[in-house]
C-alpha cells in the first residue's frame, strides 16, 4: 500500500496551524476585494465612463444624420430650382412637352394613354404661358404660380362645362362635373410637374455627382417632396409625419418656396423627420442591438435621461421627451452649421468645401475630440469588465496566489527535504514505511491541502458574489468556480516544482532556493507582466513588460479567457496538469534512488 495514514496524520499535525492561518487570510482578503469592489465606486466609475461614451456616440450619430440630410437636401432643392426654371422658361417648350409626354406614357403605347399625354403636355404649356404672362406683369413668384394654376383650372372648367351643356347635361350636374375635372386635371398637372422636375433634377445631379450620390440625394429629395409639412404645429406635425399623410398639393406648394425659405424649411423639417425616425420602435430595436457590446439592453437604453426645462429627468432617446431632445439637438447643430457656412461664404470661401469641413468638425464625437491614445483608453475602460479584472486578473493571479505560494514552498520543503535535513526522515524510514509510501503520502497531503484551501476560497467567493450580484456585474457563479479551479491547477503545477526540489536535495536551503526561488520568480514576473497585458488600458500599458508573462508559469492561468467566455484556458490548464504530474513523478523516482545521509 502506497498511502501511510500515520505519516499523513503527522503531516497534518505539523502543518495545520500554517494551513489554517493562510487559508483564513486568503479568504478574508478575497471577501474584502469582492465586497468592496462590488459594492464600491468601481462600478459607478466604469458605468459613468461607459454611459458617457455611449451617449456621445448616439448624439454624434444624430448630428451626422442631421448635417448629412441638410447638406444633401439643400443640394437636391437647388437642383429642383434649376430644373423648375426649365419648366418656367417658354424657350424650352418643345423639350418640356416631350419630357412630360414621356413621363405620362411610360411604357404604354395605347391611343388613350398617348391622347392623355398630349392633353397634359398642352396643359403644361398653358400653365407656363400663364406663368410668364403674370411675371411679366410684375406679379411675385408665388402670385404668378397661383395665377397660372387658376388660369389653367378656369380654362379646363370652361371647356368641360361648355362641352357638357352642348351634350345635354343639366346645368348643375355640368357645373359639378366640370369642377371635378378641373381639380383632377390640375392635380395631375402638378403631379407631372413634380415628376418632371424630379427627373430633371436627377439628370442635373449626375453631371456633378457619381451614381451612388445621386441616388442618395434623390431619395432625400423624394422625402422632401413627400413630407411638405411647413407651418403645422408641433403636435399636429408629429402626427402627420407619423401617419405619413401629405397631399400632392402640399408637397407642390412646399416645393415652391424661395431659396431662403427653403433653407429654413429644410433645417426645421429635417430636425422633425430625424426625431420621428430615431424614436420609432424599429430604430430603437436596431440601436439596442448595435449597443449590445456595451451590455445595453432596453432597460438601460430607456434609462438614458436628460433634464428638461421643468427640471425633471426624462428619457433621452425614446418617447415624446426623446423626440424633443433629438429635434433640439438636430436644430442646434444645424443652426451652428448654417451660421458658420454663411460666415465663411461671406469671406469668399467655397461653400461646398467649407460645408463638409464644418460638418465634420461639428459632428466630432466625444472620443474623436480627444487624442487617439486617450480616446482609445477611455473606450477600453468603458468596455472593460472592471470587477472581473480586479477579481480574476489581479486577485486570483497575483494577490490571491501569494500566500498559497508561501504555504506551498514551506510545506513542500518540510515534507521531504526538511525532514532529511533535520534527521527525522531516518526515524520514518526505520519503521516499515517505504520511500514510495513517504513520497506518495506527502504528495497526497500537499495536493490535498491545496485543494482544501481553494475549496474554501470557492465557497467564500460564491457567497460574496451572491451578496454583491447586480446587473452591472458580468462575473457569474460559473466563472468564479473556474477561476478557483484555475488557481488550484496553477498551484498544482507550481507545487510539483517545489516537491521535485524537495525530493532532489538533502538540504532545505537548496530545496528552498530552487523550488521557492522559481515559484517566487513566477509570481514577480506575473506582477510585472500585468502592466504589459491586455487588462491594462493602452494609454498606461507598458508593452515591453508583457515579455515577463512568457517566463511565468502563472501565465498559463488564463483568467481573461475565463472571463470572456472562450475556451482557450483549457489547453493551458492541460499544460499545468502535465507539468505537475511530470514533476511529482520525477520527484518520486529521485527520492527512491538517491542516497540519504541517514
Amino acid at each position: 500500500m502506497l498511502f501511510s495514514k500515520a505519516l499523513f496524520k503527522q503531516s497534518c499535525k505539523a502543518n495545520k496551524v500554517m494551513w489554517t492561518i493562510i487559508t483564513f487570510a486568503v479568504c478574508f482578503m478575497l471577501a474584502c476585494v469582492m465586497l468592496i469592489s462590488g459594492g464600491g465606486k468601481i462600478s459607478k466609475v466604469k458605468n459613468g465612463i461607459e454611459d458617457t461614451i455611449i451617449e456621445s456616440e448616439i448624439d454624434t450619430g444624430v448630428k451626422k444624420t442631421a448635417t448629412n440630410y441638410y447638406l444633401g437636401e439643400i443640394k437636391a432643392l437647388t437642383a429642383y430650382d434649376n430644373a423648375y426654371k426649365n419648366i418656367e422658361n417658354t424657350g424650352n417648350q418643345d423639350e418640356m412637352q416631350a419630357t412630360i409626354k414621356a413621363i405620362v406614357i411610360g411604357d404604354k403605347t395605347d391611343a388613350e394613354t398617348v391622347a392623355k399625354a398630349d392633353k397634359v403636355a398642352e396643359l403644361a404649356k398653358a400653365y407656363t404661358v400663364a406663368y410668364k404672362t403674370a411675371t411679366e406683369a410684375g406679379k411675385t413668384e408665388k402670385d404668378a404660380q397661383d395665377f397660372a394654376v387658376n388660369a389653367v383650372s378656369t380654362a379646363i372648367y370652361s371647356q368641360t362645362y361648355a362641352g357638357l351643356i352642348a351634350s345635354g347635361v343639366e346645368e348643375v350636374q355640368a357645373q359639378q362635373q366640370a369642377q371635378a375635372t378641373a381639380q383632377e386635371s390640375v392635380k395631375g398637372l402638378i403631379t407631372v410637374f413634380v415628376g418632371y422636375s424630379y427627373n430633371a433634377g436627377c439628370t442635373a445631379l449626375k453631371t456633378v455627382y457619381d451614381e451612388d450620390k445621386v441616388q442618395e440625394i434623390s431619395q432625400i429629395f423624394a422625402v422632401s417632396l413627400k413630407l411638405g409639412l411647413g407651418g403645422d404645429t408641433e403636435s399636429a406635425l408629429y402626427q402627420k409625419i407619423s401617419a405619413n399623410d401629405t397631399s400632392f398639393e402640399d408637397s407642390y406648394k412646399s416645393a415652391l418656396l424661395s431659396v431662403d425659405e427653403r433653407k429654413d424649411y429644410a433645417y426645421k423639417r429635417i430636425s422633425q423627420l430625424i426625431a420621428v425616425n430615431l424614436t420609432e420602435e424599429t430604430y430603437v430595436e436596431k440601436m439596442i442591438s448595435s449597443l449590445s457590446g456595451y451590455d445595453v439592453d432596453r432597460n438601460k437604453y430607456e434609462g438614458f435621461v436628460y433634464t428638461n426645462d421643468a427640471g425633471v429627468n426624462v428619457p433621452r432617446y425614446v418617447g415624446k421627451s426623446g423626440y424633443i431632445y433629438i429635434q433640439d439637438l438636430s436644430e442646434d447643430v444645424l443652426v451652428t452649421l448654417i451660421a458658420r457656412i454663411e460666415k465663411d461664404v461671406a469671406l469668399g470661401k467655397d461653400e461646398v468645401a467649407v460645408s463638409d469641413e464644418i460638418a465634420q468638425e461639428l459632428t466630432a464625437s466625444f472620443l474623436s475630440a480627444l487624442s487617439s491614445d486617450v480616446s482609445t483608453a477611455l473606450k477600453e475602460v468603458g468596455e472593460m469588465d472592471l470587477y472581473g479584472v480586479v477579481v480574476g486578473s489581479i486577485f486570483y493571479k497575483m494577490a490571491g496566489l501569494l500566500l498559497p505560494i508561501i504555504y506551498m514552498i514551506m510545506c513542500a520543503n518540510n515534507l521531504i527535504a526538511g525532514q532529511v535535513d533535520s534527521g527525522s526522515m531516518a526515524y520514518v524510514l526505520s519503521t516499515s514505511t517505504k520511500r514510495k509510501q513517504v513520497t506518495f503520502t506527502q504528495a497526497v497531503f500537499l495536493i490535498g491541502s491545496l485543494f482544501a484551501m481553494f475549496v474554501c476560497t470557492t465557497i467564500t467567493s460564491e457567497i460574496c458574489l451572491a451578496i454583491v450580484m447586480k446587473d452591472s456585474i458580468r462575473l457569474t457563479y460559473g466563472k468564479v468556480a473556474l477561476l478557483n479551479l484555475g488557481a488550484f491547477l496553477t498551484m498544482f503545477g507550481m507545487s510539483g516544482i517545489s516537491f521535485l526540489a524537495s525530493c532532489w536535495f538533502n538540504r532545505s536551503k537548496y530545496s528552498m532556493s530552487l523550488g521557492g526561488g522559481l515559484n517566487m520568480f513566477f509570481l514577480v514576473a506575473t506582477m510585472l507582466g500585468l502592466f504589459g497585458s491586455q487588462v491594462i488600458p493602452s494609454i498606461i500599458r507598458l508593452s515591453a513588460l508583457n515579455y515577463f508573462n512568457y517566463f511565468s508559469l502563472i501565465s498559463l492561468f488564463d483568467s481573461i479567457s475565463i472571463l470572456s467566455g472562450t475556451l482557450t484556458f483549457i489547453w493551458k490548464w492541460a499544460i499545468l496538469v502535465a507539468i505537475g504530474v511530470v514533476c511529482y513523478f520525477i520527484g518520486f523516482k529521485k527520492f527512491e534512488k538517491k542516497d540519504l545521509p541517514l
